[in-house]
């Protein structure tokens, strides 16, 4: 008890000296070469970029519904493919490490590296997968409505 009487007293009796803001200026000095979320106004002050803002809200939006999405499908993939709950537990743990583990290591190579059509190829090449699944399930459903 005597401890914490003598810690607040401490800190009563500390002077405070607050830091002056940061502006967007002495950001930019302290790291030019990083994106900036601010846009120079014709009257010399700044605004800020909210079409960007946004744009990175509703990207990360989009990520977190795919990872409620996974969680919501669990069921219906243990039914569909006849699952176990480890096999569901794997799923679970490989999604984790994709997303803990692999995406800073890559996010620091690509910083280092960086290729700016690799957002759009690799969308591209999504597309085609999903657009290949299609074609197969649509092949398999013309086989079993002929065959049957």
């Amino acid at each position: 008890m005597r401890s914490s009487n003598l810690l607040r007293s401490t800190a009563m009796n500390a002077s405070f000296t607050p830091m002056p803001p940061a502006t967007t200026a002495s950001i930019a000095a302290a790291d030019p070469s990083g994106p900036s979320i601010v846009k120079p106004r014709a009257d010399g002050g700044e605004t800020t970029a909210f079409k960007v803002l946004g744009f990175l809200s509703f990207s990360h939006f989009l990520n977190d519904m795919i990872q409620s999405l996974i969680l919501a499908i669990y069921p219906l993939l243990k039914g569909e493919f006849s699952l176990s709950f480890v096999q569901i537990g794997l799923i679970t743990l490989t999604y984790q490490i994709t997303a803990s583990l692999l995406q800073p290591l890559i996010g620091l190579y690509t910083d280092k590296h960086p290729q700016p059509r690799s957002l759009s190829s690799c969308t591209h090449e999504v597309g085609d997968g999903v657009g290949l699944q299609r074609a197969q399930r649509e092949g398999e459903s013309t086989m079993t409505q002929t065959s049957g």
